[in-house]
């Protein structure tokens, strides 16, 4: 016995290449061949097989294109292909039908039997068996088709891609909305801090800078009035210029929390309208004048020619009065202070300058800062926060404008902020 097995006969670059390609192809068969009832009918391919005679007759028309397909066994289609010299056909895909083949004889016939098994051994015993299987190629019936394996891998593969490409794809999409979610976060935590710092410096105010002064005042007034009868003319003038100074510091300091906290809740309003900037100075050395006197300090205006610029009036007065107050504060009496102004292209410079202490390049380095402490002692021991700088900055910027300072060591220091002439859109409205 032996065993055979049928292959899927096609021409030469067919896109058939198995079993799969046969629904819709044209198969041809031999009469009463056992691929029809094997394989044919159960996998419902008969709708399109036509029946041949002979297996040669089957590789010729297949050969000239008139069929898709010839289902042989293996090595006597072989056989043929070699025998007829056709050169355009082959066999696809992994082989099907394993046949067993047996020789029988009828029953009885010892004879027969014996002359077979006899002539069986001698092509064993003579190598001849082996010569016909190799002629037969029944050694390469084992062989499965590249192209097969290489698109039941391609199946298993392309979804596995498909998925890690999808991960990848997921992962950076994830990273992405970490690292934004990340900075949101740093950013949220850098501004609460700030927050704090400012809280703090707030209560720091209200608690010790704001409580100073009105006891100061309540000291000074309670002597003077327990005392009025003994001191003479110059001591009781020497303690009531102390209150008037203690009193103008705390209303200053009053003055710039109330400001500086209607910035922060944004219930300041901005109103530009066309102001005169002489008249503003002039009305800022007006509201100073008194803390001047005391300290016997000149206040200079160096007028210029009559500018105009159009800013918010109760913010220009602010910066005008924190500045003037805090250049009479680090000058030393019998001192001068001095405010000037002038056109720089499309925006006005005011500056305040003093003759008084200066200071450092750290000291520098934390103005305009509010959650630093910034809090100096003036030239007569006047106590400050700091904050007369902060809010000149916040209304500075509110017109669109920049503010800066110019100083030395014990030369004096020189505040110069900028406004743009013409502009109605900056700033803040509560």
């Amino acid at each position: 016995h032996s065993v055979e097995y049928y292959g899927v006969f096609v021409r030469d670059n067919s896109q058939i290449n198995g079993l799969d390609d046969l629904w819709d192809k044209k198969i041809v068969a031999l009469e009463g061949d056992a691929s029809i009832d094997n394989f044919i009918k159960p996998m419902g391919l008969q709708a399109n097989l036509s029946l041949v005679n002979s297996l040669p007759k089957a590789i010729e028309i297949l050969s000239k294109g008139q069929y898709d397909v010839v289902l042989s066994p293996y090595s006597i289609g072989m056989e043929t292909i070699t025998e007829l010299n056709i050169n355009n056909v082959t066999v696809v895909g992994p082989p099907i039908l394993p046949s067993l083949y047996r020789f029988a004889v009828k029953k009885g016939n010892s004879e027969l039997l014996s002359i077979l098994n006899d002539g069986i051994d001698n092509i064993k015993a003579s190598g001849e068996l082996e010569e016909l299987r190799n002629k037969w190629h029944f050694h390469n019936r084992m062989e499965v088709s590249v192209i097969k394996v290489l698109r039941y891998t391609a199946i298993i593969v392309t979804p596995i891609l498909i998925i890690l490409l999808l991960l990848i794809i997921w992962s950076r999409s994830l990273r992405r909305k970490v690292n934004i979610k990340t900075k949101s976060l740093q950013e949220t935590t850098l501004l609460l801090q700030d927050l704090n710092a400012t809280k703090d410096k707030l209560f720091s105010i209200i608690a010790h800078d704001l409580k100073g002064p009105f006891s100061s005042i309540l000291g000074l007034s309670s002597l003077l009035s327990q005392n009025i009868r003994s001191y003479d003319i110059a001591k009781s003038e020497e303690y009531l210029r102390s209150i008037s100074l203690s009193a103008q510091n705390t209303l200053n300091l009053l003055e710039n929390l109330l400001n500086w906290a209607q910035t922060q809740t944004g219930q300041m309003t901005y109103r530009p309208e066309i102001i005169k900037v002489n008249d503003a100075i002039r009305h800022a050395i007006g509201l100073a004048r008194s803390s001047a006197i005391i300290k016997n300090i000149s206040l200079i205006h160096v007028q210029s020619v009559d500018l105009d610029v159009c800013a918010d009036q109760n913010m220009l007065s602010a910066i005008l009065r924190n500045l003037i107050t805090n250049a009479i504060k680090f000058t030393k009496p019998n001192g001068k202070v001095e405010i000037s102004s002038a056109i720089k292209k499309d925006s006005i410079e005011i500056s305040v300058s003093d003759n008084g202490v200066g200071m450092c390049k750290a000291t520098q380095e934390n103005l305009f800062k509010i959650n630093t402490t910034n809090s100096s002692v003036g030239t007569d021991n006047e106590k400050g926060t700091g904050l007369g700088l902060i809010v000149c900055k916040e209304f500075v910027e509110i017109h669109g404008g920049s503010i800066w300072v110019e100083t030395n060591v014990g030369q004096g220091c020189r505040f110069t902020f900028s406004i743009p002439r013409h502009n109605y859109s900056s700033g803040m409205s509560g």
